[in-house]
């Protein structure tokens, strides 16, 4: 999202107003409570380039976090997070991959690959897991996007 949301004016009182690049559209976003002191971190670094920038992320990118999810913006309502994206042949989203290891499948086909090839693998290094987890999912036909 950050390629899309740009910070316009910072108002004070950890409110915010930002535009939204593709379509032109302002909204005023605030800083949720619980989740300023995350806010404060992403100056220092605690964000990707073309992250959101009200995304924080720690440990490597294993922890992420919308430090304004109550005020978000309508687009980011209808955004599903996840890891990775796994789209059939036909382009069609087939399942993702949220959080580090978590499948949503929504084909039973998918479903299967997952609980016959993935399941199984015990690594404990997510970078290698995903390498290994994308070139399973390549291998049986499917475009895996991160």
């Amino acid at each position: 999202m950050g390629l899309v949301y740009r910070i316009v004016e910072e108002k004070g009182n950890h409110e915010f107003l930002i535009l939204n690049k593709y379509t032109g559209e302002n909204y005023e976003v605030r800083i949720d409570p619980d989740k300023i002191h995350l806010f404060e971190h992403l100056r220092d670094g605690h964000t990707a380039p073309e992250a959101c920038p009200f995304l924080y992320l720690a440990n490597g990118d294993e922890v992420a976090s919308c430090t304004v999810h109550l005020s978000r913006p309508d687009v980011c309502r209808e955004v599903f997070c996840c890891h990775l994206l796994i789209v059939d042949r036909e382009g069609r989203r087939v399942g993702r991959v949220m959080g580090t290891r978590h499948l949503c499948p929504e084909t039973p086909q998918l479903e299967e690959l997952w609980e016959n090839r993935v399941r199984t693998l015990h690594l404990s290094d997510d970078t290698i897991w995903v390498e290994k987890v994308v070139g399973i999912l390549i291998d049986a036909g499917y475009t895996v996007r991160r």
